[in-house]
């Protein structure tokens, strides 16, 4: 069984089609996670998304859910989701396409963003996080929301952008969310970083070279 592989294809403006063959990504399953159970216990966070099965995921989300980890969502590739998993995930992390895709609300304007939030809120989630490319990120977790605004920056490539900014936020978040505004702007200079590069992973940016850009304010 071959690894899993995607093919990225960008157009002009650095906007990216991916292409994916899932290969040994698909044969994931829950008795693998039971068996990484020890790991996701010593773990601050688990975050998944959804190039592996969703049975698997739930498994590995429940695990983290009974020993006090932290479940962090990011629905993509876009498609709906289960009440099964919502039930299990304390953060997701929707772009614009997969919010509208999941609840059937358009997020065009805060008060459906409010309305998205609240949705996810009934099935589980205490932390909604959408996020609006160069408009930046709206988040809501029931006694606050605010839009935390992008950096501007020229996109040569926005493959893994998404990924980078998960992977910034999470970096720096603590555990009781008290600073998500710090980690959400965090999340979005690494992500900005990210795209003004060519390529997935070479562009993705290491702690030091976020503080060489931003300085060293977190």
């Amino acid at each position: 069984m071959d690894t899993g592989t995607a093919t990225i294809m960008l157009d002009e403006k650095g906007q990216n089609s991916i292409l994916v063959d899932a290969g040994a990504n698909a044969e994931v399953n829950p008795n693998q996670i039971d068996n990484a159970e020890e790991t996701i216990k010593n773990s601050d966070y688990i975050i998944a998304q959804f190039e592996t099965p969703i049975d698997a995921t739930i498994e590995a989300f429940k695990i983290a859910k009974k020993n006090g980890v932290v479940t962090i969502l990011n629905p993509a590739p876009a498609t709906k989701v289960s009440d099964a998993l919502l039930a299990v995930t304390d953060i997701i992390a929707p772009n614009e396409t997969e919010s509208a895709l999941i609840t059937g609300i358009e997020v065009n304007n805060e008060e459906n963003m409010l309305k998205t939030a609240e949705y996810f809120k009934q099935k589980g989630v205490n932390t909604t996080l959408i996020t609006l490319g160069e408009r930046g990120v709206f988040y809501a977790n029931g006694t606050h929301h605010a839009l935390v605004p992008a950096h501007k920056v020229k996109a040569v490539d926005t493959t893994g952008a998404g990924d980078t900014f998960i992977g910034g936020l999470t970096a720096i978040l603590k555990k009781d969310l008290s600073n998500i505004e710090k980690a959400i702007s965090y999340g979005q200079k690494a992500s900005s970083i990210t795209v003004q590069t060519l390529g997935a992973m070479p562009s993705i940016p290491t702690k030091d070279k976020v503080e060489e850009v931003y300085g060293k304010e977190f």
